[in-house]
């Protein structure tokens, strides 16, 4: 986050204090040029937070990595392959007063955006909506998804393809402790 708010400030001078500070108004002059920045910050941000749950402080900075995703998809909503979309899949369903429908829109525009070639898209629709709706069926689906597609024939997704075909690998083995009706 801390990295890619100085990224940001030596297009504009003084943003970072001014985000850390919740000042969301500066948002409205970020340009497209800056968009990396926008989402490293907002993902760094959203990653700390969610890393450090019982961290109040750093909780009540969520709306300011949420109104950083927001100007990515204002920006360009199609930006890395569906990144930004599939970052709402899972703020959508975690947050109180959950919005399925929204998620389900976020998660249909990732998977559009990215061209189905993704296998992230599907593990966060399975951890985010899937699995605390205790419906394997759905969850299964969505790993077997993730799992389906080839990690070669998609060189440009390679890592994060590679990556998330081990966590489904992973959640496959602890589906018992996921699942309360898992046998």
């Amino acid at each position: 986050r801390d990295f890619a708010l100085r990224g940001l400030a030596l297009s504009h001078a003084g943003i970072s204090d001014d985000l850390l500070k919740q000042k969301f108004e500066r948002l409205d002059r970020v340009s497209a040029e800056d968009i990396h920045f926008l989402y490293w910050a907002a993902a760094g941000w959203e990653g700390a937070i969610n890393f450090a749950r019982t961290n109040q402080q750093l909780a009540a900075d969520l709306p300011m990595a949420v109104a950083l995703m927001r100007r990515v998809i204002a920006l360009d909503p199609a930006y890395g392959d569906g990144a930004a979309q599939e970052f709402f899949i899972a703020y959508e369903a975690g947050r109180a007063g959950a919005d399925r429908q929204a998620a389900r829109s976020y998660f249909e525009a990732a998977l559009s955006y990215s061209e189905r070639e993704k296998a992230s898209t599907y593990l966060t629709w399975a951890e985010s909506v899937a699995q605390p709706d205790q419906d394997l069926a759905e969850f299964q689906r969505m790993l077997a998804a993730s799992l389906a597609i080839d990690i070669d024939d998609f060189p440009e997704h390679r890592l994060i393809n590679t990556l998330a075909h081990r966590r489904a690998r992973w959640l496959q083995q602890r589906i018992p402790e996921l699942f309360f009706d898992a046998d």
